[in-house]
């Protein structure tokens, strides 16, 4: 899903330099980073992989409205982890700026991110009122 996002916004690449796919990783105990960056490029090699303590996760996914759970049962290294489906968008400020939950469609996501550029950029613009 979201390298075909990825792709639909490629189409339009000044749109894509101001976009970072994030892949973040609520199991730190399994995902150390280099399985964590061989993960992420396997879907898109300009994916970013990243993870945390538990505590730095939690301090992200609260204020976010993410729920994850990690199962692990056993201490076994086969487990579940339950999370949230949506996709966060965080803007370059680190500032959350919307969430897109599922079904998701990669084609409407790229539109909607496009008229948002167009927006941010146009009211950012000053305005000729001669």
């Amino acid at each position: 899903m979201l390298n075909q996002l990825h792709s639909h916004l490629g189409r339009k690449p000044k749109l894509l330099d101001d976009i970072q796919f994030v892949f973040i990783s609520v199991d730190p105990d399994r995902d150390e980073i280099m399985k964590l960056k061989k993960y992420v490029t396997y879907f898109n090699k300009d994916f970013i992989g990243v993870t945390g303590s538990k505590e730095q996760l939690a301090m992200l996914a609260k204020p976010l409205g993410a729920y994850y759970e990690v199962l692990n049962k056993g201490g076994t290294k086969n487990y579940a982890v339950n999370h949230t489906a949506a996709i966060f968008v965080i803007n370059k400020n680190a500032g959350y700026f919307g969430r897109m939950s599922p079904p998701q469609d990669a084609v409407a996501m790229a539109s909607r991110a496009e008229w948002t550029k167009w927006l941010q950029d146009s009211l950012m613009k000053p305005v000729n009122t001669s």
